[in-house]
């Protein structure tokens, strides 16, 4: 099946969430992009009730909860965010300990066989003892979570993680990520490493905020062009804060050609499929949204590759090392299943298979099952609509 995509990419959903997480504390900041992608409309739509004694709807989004839950630990009185019981299955041991030293009480109520509810009661943050301990261990965003809310405090916040070697937590580059968003926007952060502080009263200095293209939704539409065809996409940025921005260079390490031109005021990003694909070894530890689309490009290249690096995948929307890995023995390919990723043997081949594949209610997953149906396998991709939470034009784009 043959694929040409000439266009834009949605914003950021990492960035527009944490931008909406400040904008919750200056209204007057506006925020220029946008996206479709339903994380990002839950977030819009919950910061708007902060305060407001309103239930706040988080789905099955573990970046809209963790931001959102440390969001409304800063205003007094009581809030509730809801969510499928699966979210609640996530890492959020974390999140307790946090409150606990903030003197935020918090607790965890079923409210149906489906749902779930955390029941925030707070006076604000109440820094119990010298400095905030942070776990990081799991995740990144627990720390990015408490920084995104510590706007304008009465005092002092140290925090101290509980990692020797910081830059070792899952997806670091994430909360690098957040830090510079910070600092870009006017808080000032000292100190780095395993404790770090944010001194009392820091306010915001911008007025407007361009929301970059997402780079995981690129690296979707990059794939589909490489499997299909080609894909130009349009205003690509010429520098990023996202990690996944890394994703030309790993392409091109396939064999993919990728070329930046610059036409029109504007910087384009061109994509053209090679024959074959070549095998590549990636650490994906601060990459790991790009593993499941990689890994079906890698079982389409000529050798072996290997994804390593990111033992946190099993903490996300779904374990998904061992999901891949489902789909990559439906396709036949030879791989073995490691605890940080996959290593995998790839092959072209004109052999094509016909089964159904459960997304697990993953969105990466089954944009993952949708390059390989482009490819020309037969696949009953199950709960396709799933790619709403991050890019509800995959499928038409198909």
């Amino acid at each position: 099946m043959s694929f040409s995509f000439l266009g834009q990419v949605p914003s950021s959903k990492s960035l527009m969430n944490r931008a909406l997480i400040i904008k919750s504390f200056y209204p007057e900041l506006k925020l220029v992009g946008d996206s479709k992608a339903d994380d990002i409309q839950l977030m819009r739509t919950a910061v708007g009730r902060i305060g407001k004694d309103m239930e706040m709807s988080c789905g099955l989004a573990g970046t809209v909860f963790r931001f959102l839950a440390l969001r409304c630990s800063r205003e007094k009185g009581q809030h509730i965010l809801v969510g499928e019981n699966r979210l609640f299955e996530r890492p959020l041991t974390e999140l307790m300990q946090i409150f606990n030293q903030l003197s935020v009480k918090a607790e965890i109520r079923k409210l149906t066989d489906n749902k779930s509810a955390l029941v925030i009661a707070s006076e604000g943050w109440q820094l119990q003892g010298n400095a905030l301990n942070v776990s990081v261990k799991r995740s990144s965003q627990f720390a990015s979570a408490v920084l995104l809310s510590a706007w304008d405090l009465p005092f002092k916040l140290f925090i101290r993680f509980d990692m020797n070697q910081v830059d070792q937590m899952p997806s670091f580059s994430y909360y690098e990520m957040t830090k510079s968003l910070l600092v870009n926007m006017g808080m000032v952060i000292k100190g780095s490493g395993q404790e770090i502080e944010v001194p009392a009263h820091q306010n915001m200095n911008k007025k407007v905020y361009l929301v970059e293209p997402d780079m995981s939704t690129a690296l979707s539409i990059a794939a589909l062009g490489v499997v299909g065809g080609n894909a130009t996409i349009l205003n690509f940025p010429v520098d990023s804060l996202q990690p996944d921005y890394i994703f030309p260079s790993l392409l091109e390490s396939m064999g993919v050609t990728t070329e930046f031109k610059y036409r029109n005021g504007e910087t384009r990003l061109f994509i053209t499929a090679p024959a074959p694909l070549m095998g590549i070894k990636v650490d994906l530890k601060d990459y790991p949204d790009l593993f499941p689309v990689l890994a079906v490009l890698c079982a389409l290249a000529k050798g072996k590759s290997s994804l390593r690096g990111a033992g946190h995948l099993k903490f996300k929307e779904s374990d998904r090392i061992n999901k891949i890995s489902e789909l990559l023995n439906q396709i036949g390919r030879k791989h073995e299943v490691f605890d940080d990723g996959i290593e995998i043997l790839g092959e072209p081949s004109e052999a094509l298979c016909h089964f159904s594949y459960d997304t697990d209610f993953d969105h990466r997953l089954a944009m993952a099952a949708g390059v390989l149906k482009l490819y020309g396998h037969q696949i009953d991709v199950l709960n396709p609509d799933v790619v709403s939470k991050s890019f509800p034009e995959f499928w038409s784009l198909m």
